[in-house]
This record gives C-alpha cells, sequence and structure tokens, in this order.
C-alpha cells in the first residue's frame, strides 16, 4: 500500500468498514486527551532484512507522513515532562502528542533529528545502557549483520544445523524471518554466542556493526544537549524486567540510570521498559520505577492517554508505529479528534 493512499479527514465510515471485526479497536483509540507513540528502528522499507512483524520498523515516510498530519491537525507535540505537567494539573484545553523511540540507534541522527528539528518539534529517546559505549549491538542487529553478510550460514540452533543460503535479498528476507522465532526463544546468552560464533565463521565484525547501528555515548550526549530531544533509559535494553529477578530487574534500571548519568552528566528522569510485549511489564517493576524516583515509565500496552493516567505516570500505554497500514489509520484516527459516537471508560490497564 502506499502510504499517501490512506484518507484524511474524519475516518467514521472508514474504521468501521475495515475495522468491524475487530472488538474494542475503536473504543481503544478514539477518545483520550492524547497520544504517545512508540517507534523503534528508522530506515527505508527496501532496505530492511527483518521480515514484517519481526520487528517494529518504520520507513521514514511513514515517519514524515505522522509528522505531517500531527502538524497540519495543530496538535501539540510535547516532552514527556510537559505531558506529565499536562496531566498533573489537568490542562486538557489541547490535545497533545509524544513521540517516542526505543533504542539509540544512528537513524536517530541521520534521519530522525532533521525531520523534528524543521518542525521544531520535540521527541524522545530511550537509550539501554547495554549497547552505550560496549561495543554490542542488540541480538536481532547481530543476526541482521550476519544474514547481510554472509552468501550461505549453517547456524545449529538446539540440536538442529540447517544451512541456508541467503545471497539475494528476498533470501535474506526469508532466513532473517525463518531464525528470528527459535533464537528469541533461546536463552540470551546462548543465543549471543551463538550469533558471535557465525560472525566469526563469516569474518563479521559485530563491533563493527555496533558502530555503524547505535550511537556511541559521545554521540547520545550532543543528541542530549539539543533542546528539542529527552534522552530517557530503557534499562539495559534488551531483556524484560519480568524475566530477571526482583535485585536483578532493580539493578538494570539502577545501572542504565548511572551509565546515563556519567554519558549525559545528568540523571535521566523518564524509562521505557525494555521488551516490547505487554506481558514484560509487572507491578513488581512499576514499583521499582517509582522507588527510583523516575516521573515517567512507558509500557507497550496500546491505547491513548486518559486524563486518569494522571495516576498512573509509571504504566502508560502508547501506540506503536510501524510499517503495518493500520499505523496510519490510528495516528489519523486520533489527529480527527476520535469519533462523534464510539468511545468507552478509561480504565487501568492490566498489569500483573
Amino acid at each position: 500500500m502506499v502510504i499517501r493512499d490512506l484518507p484524511r479527514g474524519r475516518f467514521d465510515a472508514y474504521l468501521r468498514t475495515h475495522y468491524r471485526d475487530k472488538p474494542g479497536m475503536l473504543p481503544r483509540f478514539s477518545m483520550g486527551c492524547g497520544a504517545i507513540f512508540m517507534i523503534q528502528r528508522v530506515q527505508p522499507v527496501d532496505a530492511a532484512v527483518a521480515s514484517r512483524g519481526s520487528l517494529g520498523e518504520t520507513d521514514p515516510a511513514l515517519l514524515e507522513e505522522m509528522i505531517s498530519l500531527v502538524a497540519a491537525r495543530g496538535l501539540d507535540v510535547v516532552s514527556p515532562a510537559e505531558m506529565r505537567r499536562r496531566l498533573l494539573e489537568r490542562d486538557f484545553s489541547r490535545r497533545f502528542i509524544l513521540f517516542t523511540f526505543d533504542g539509540a540507534y544512528r537513524g536517530i541522527v541521520d534521519t530522525v533529528l532533521p525531520m523534528f528539528q524543521k518542525r521544531a518539534m520535540p521527541f524522545t529517546v530511550y537509550s539501554g545502557s547495554d549497547y552505550l559505549g560496549t561495543g554490542r549491538l542488540p541480538w536481532w542487529l547481530a543476526l541482521e549483520a550476519l544474514i547481510e553478510g554472509s552468501e550461505k550460514i549453517a547456524p545449529e540452533i538446539g540440536a538442529e544445523k540447517r544451512e541456508y543460503r541467503c545471497r539475494s535479498a528476498s533470501e535474506k528476507q526469508e532466513v532473517f524471518a525463518a531464525l528470528f522465532r527459535p533464537l528469541e526463544l533461546m536463552a540470551p546468552g546462548e543465543r549471543d554466542a551463538l550469533l558471535a560464533k557465525e560472525c566469526k565463521l563469516q569474518g563479521i565484525g559485530l563491533m563493527d556493526a555496533a558502530a555503524r547501528e547505535m550511537l556511541s555515548a559521545e554521540e547520545l550526549k550532543s543528541l542530549a544537549q539539543n533542546g528539542l530531544v529527552t534522552v530517557g533509559s530503557q534499562a539495559g535494553g534488551s531483556q524484560a524486567l519480568s524475566e530477571l529477578s526482583f535485585d536483578g530487574a532493580r539493578e538494570a534500571i539502577a545501572a542504565s540510570l548511572a551509565a546515563l548519568e556519567v554519558a549525559l552528566g545528568e540523571r535521566p528522569r523518564h524509562l521505557a521498559f525494555p521488551g516490547g510485549a505487554k506481558a514484560n511489564v509487572t507491578a513488581r517493576d512499576v514499583r521499582l520505577a517509582r522507588e527510583l524516583e523516575l516521573e515517567t515509565a512507558m509500557t507497550a500496552i496500546e491505547g491513548a492517554l486518559w486524563k486518569e493516567h494522571a495516576g498512573e505516570l509509571l504504566a502508560l500505554p502508547r501506540i506503536a508505529l510501524d510499517n503495518d497500514p493500520a499505523t496510519l489509520v490510528r495516528a489519523l484516527m486520533l489527529s480527527s479528534g476520535g469519533l462523534s459516537d464510539v468511545g468507552q471508560p478509561w480504565s487501568r490497564a492490566a498489569i500483573a
């Protein structure tokens, strides 16, 4: 689907036609006082090795369309601190949007920053300490580097060793899709060791790949000094806190805050829980964020902001923006001011 083929304006008929079979879809997005958009890596869809559905990637053209729509609708684009103020002070005179980016990828500087600077709009980046000046990169990017740099690979996963051809772009995408889920289910240490071994066999330097894909501590500091940018913590950056013990989860957040304070010169006040899925956030994790005196914390629970979120600042919902065409529909729906006769009362997000 061509991005600009989707309609602008009010979307009552369009949404009811295309989302009639999805109960709760309309109420969840049609009301509220604003929204937080969640974006991961920004890169052209034609250049992506990752298959749709495995990673949340956003094409620059789609992101540009989102920003243009928000600007055309006259919505306020705010920082986490301003969002917090509006919620606490009950300032709901204007609807507002936050753009949040999970992961300090190089595309933030190369692609995202120019888009927002052009319109003087703020945005927020959450950085994981696992990749801050460590020469490491997320495992899915290590997999991508392996596939991009190889014509044939034969990883041994569990008791199975299978050979994959990855010469053409389509073959590379197929191999990524085939390996993503099995690797995702592996223990982190075992997975990292496997990818490091395979990359070494292919002569692929993971530190070089990390330097290409991730911002350095110095680059992140320079970014944070831009008045439009808020830098927050993503804890370690890859492993969901719910997979860790109480002490391990607390240490993951605290260590990230300490590392970012050294890199940036000030302690971040905002957090995005790592891991992506709704089930990756627990009530314990919210308590830890409160104990560490964070001001806001973002989840991957899907939904718009309501005035009642003033009491849930450490468990805020977001709306993922990726290359799914429905992404633009959700953004358009929010920016249209909602549907005239659809809505439901706010209810607290279900966090175990």
